[in-house]
């Protein structure tokens, strides 16, 4: 893979088209070598002709995913006239790409596919290149674009990076917090943005612990790699020193998916803001958000914990999204094997004595 990047690099030096376009985006040479960055030929065969001098060779390739089979056996290129982004692993090694086209075309990104090493649940664009820096920082920045996280890095901000076309995973967030402190999800403030940061925030809910925490930025009008071009380092890094909290993300979140005006209105938004904090582990900080909690809503903090002890307790609670899990009928559910043999102990104690 290592040497088809390289390859793509001297493209994308060869390739006007592919400057002009980076230049257009506020990205230089220096920026560009930083991420290996590469451009992919207007070419059906570019790839499969230059390291595809075999079938074994042809074959090594479509297992990489940078060909795609024919029906009639041939091989023609996944990626054409794209700009390349490598993606590599916490060592730097290469296992996929990420295309974008240039022209007016659709689809605007195309990755390469799920392989035994590409898995997209579990990789990060721009990890390797920021992991220095979120891990001086403490503190990294998530956002939903590969030009997001070169833009920023142009503006002088290194501890970003982004998920490849998927939404964020739990083991994404695992191995962030494994370097960092701090993670800030900064998405466009349209619905796959907003989407995004909700599907987070759940995810966050369980994981945060004592000096591991989740903030949330939603750019309405922008997405960051626009904003920091147009308004510079100062005005992006007062945004994200703004960022809300999780606990204040999530009352705003249940409030914006309420009526709040209405009693009714008020009880759901105060119930939907209870089943996301009963994902939280127990601790201060849960304490403090049920308080929260009661005082947005008007309620008697004693009732929120009494709901919460039930809600624990309570196997077939409605989630955040409305549904209802399946109900288990307790009295035919089958006893675990453990359960089974402390009952029987403790209808015959006298199994639990040494027979020798």
């Amino acid at each position: 893979m290592q040497n088809i990047s390289s390859y793509y690099e001297q493209n994308l030096k060869d390739s006007n088209k592919a400057i002009k376009y980076l230049k257009s985006r506020g990205i230089d040479g220096k920026t560009a070598k930083h991420y290996a960055l590469g451009f992919s030929k207007d070419s059906w065969d570019d790839i499969t002709n230059k390291f595809g001098a075999t079938q074994e060779d042809k074959k090594k390739l479509l297992a990489c995913g940078l060909l795609i089979e024919k029906d009639d056996g041939g091989f023609y290129d996944r990626f054409r006239n794209r700009l390349m982004f490598p993606i590599k692993n916490n060592k730097g090694e290469i296992l996929g790409f990420g295309g974008r086209i240039i022209d007016d075309e659709e689809p605007k990104y195309l990755n390469s596919p799920e392989t035994s090493l590409f898995k997209k649940g579990e990789l990060l664009y721009g990890l390797y290149e920021s992991k220095k820096s979120i891990a001086d920082q403490r503190k990294a920045i998530i956002v939903e674009g590969y030009t997001d996280v070169i833009g920023l890095y142009q503006n002088k901000i290194g501890n970003s990076l982004a998920t490849l076309g998927t939404a964020t995973t739990e083991i994404h967030i695992n191995k962030i917090f494994r370097i960092s402190d701090q993670i800030i999800f900064c998405f466009d403030g349209d619905n796959a943005g907003k989407k995004a940061a909700k599907k987070a925030m759940e995810l966050c809910l369980p994981l945060v612990r004592k000096n591991k925490e989740a903030r949330f930025l939603i750019l309405e009008d922008d997405d960051p790699d626009d904003f920091i071009r147009r308004k510079g380092f100062k005005a992006f890094e007062k945004l994200i020193k703004e960022a809300q909290s999780m606990d204040e993300f999530l009352i705003n979140l249940c409030n914006q998916e309420s009526d709040i005006s209405s009693i009714k209105g008020k009880a759901n938004a105060a119930e939907n803001a209870m089943t996301l904090t009963n994902k939280i582990r127990d601790g201060i900080y849960k304490d403090l958000l049920i308080k929260r909690i009661a005082q947005e809503y008007d309620l008697p903090e004693e009732k929120l914990m009494k709901y919460h002890a039930s809600n624990k307790k309570n196997t077939s609670h409605k989630s955040f999204s409305g549904s209802t899990s399946k109900k288990v009928n307790s009295q035919t559910k089958r006893p675990s094997l453990i359960k089974q043999a402390i009952q029987i102990l403790l209808h015959k104690p006298e199994l639990a004595r040494n027979p020798y």
